[in-house]
């Protein structure tokens, strides 16, 4: 499971495990959004936050630190 709290200037991701009622987090992320791609909570570089977000996630799915 995969949670994303997105505003203009950072998002919060956070990877975890829902079985049994229950939420465990695994691991969690602050990302830093530059400048030119939200603004007022619009996207408007989109194909920039993409590329931003998958690097991201590439690196809290493969990455030993918890």
């Amino acid at each position: 499971m995969l949670s994303f709290d997105i505003s203009d200037r950072q998002i919060n991701i956070v990877k975890g495990d829902n079985s049994s009622n229950k939420i465990r987090i695994e691991r969690s992320l602050q990302v830093d959004i530059p400048e030119d791609m939200i603004l007022n909570g619009e996207v408007i570089n989109l194909s920039g936050l993409s590329e931003l977000l998958l690097t991201q996630i590439c690196l809290l799915y493969t990455s030993d630190a918890a």
